[in-house]
């Protein structure tokens, strides 16, 4: 079974019957345990929701749990109290999650340090998504050293590291460009170290995708 959601949006909006994912702006906790569902959900597309750390904490211990292959929590700041609740969540649906993406979440370096130990116990994962974050070079390189045991990972998908950037935007916020406040030679190096080490670490093809 694969769904977005457990009920209704904010305006009221039911889903049809062939819609195959349904999105959310309630919380999840709002939800009772005896829900009408007879089978656990497989995929949850949350991005951009306001959820609070209760609402991971409801959904850590349900029963669609342990059965969740897609997980999007995108947007979400995981910097402030959702990171206990996303660590438990993981511990929960680690034998079962194939797909992770974690894009603009507020996580600094400390923040995916706590979690990389709990990562490395999902098996199953095939892709897992943490560009928008502002991650440092080492940080990355620990995530893939890791990660990249993980046998049926196929697909990594990164920010530029911060370091990667020049002291000082050459143009005023407004007009910055990426590419221009990147160090790009430092980037080039950096890229060619992750790929080497994602053939050297696993032998099944793994595909690094860097995006600014």
């Amino acid at each position: 079974m694969v769904l977005g959601a457990l009920s209704q949006d904010r305006d009221g909006c039911n889903p049809s019957s062939h819609c195959p994912q349904m999105h959310t702006n309630l919380h999840l906790s709002l939800f009772p345990p005896s829900s009408d569902l007879q089978a656990p959900l497989e995929s949850l597309e949350l991005a951009f929701c306001s959820l609070v750390p209760t609402d991971l904490a409801f959904l850590s211990q349900s029963f669609h749990a342990p059965a969740l292959k897609r997980l999007n929590l995108s947007s979400h700041d995981f910097s402030q109290g959702l990171l206990e609740p996303l660590w438990l969540l993981l511990e929960e649906t680690s034998a079962s999650l194939l797909h992770l993406d974690l894009m603009e979440c507020c996580m600094a370096d400390s923040h995916l340090d706590a979690l990389l130990p709990t990562l490395r116990h999902c098996s199953c994962l095939c892709f897992l998504g943490v560009y928008g974050n502002p991650l440092s070079t080492a940080t990355l390189r620990d995530l893939l050293q890791k990660t990249l045991e993980l046998r049926n990972l196929h697909l990594v998908v990164y920010p530029f590291p911060v370091d990667c950037c020049k002291p000082e935007p050459p143009l005023p916020e407004s007009a910055w460009n990426f590419e221009e406040a990147v160090d790009e030679k430092l980037l080039a190096a950096v890229d060619v170290e992750f790929c080497r080490m994602a053939q050297r670490i696993n032998p099944t093809p793994t595909t690094l995708n860097r995006i600014f």
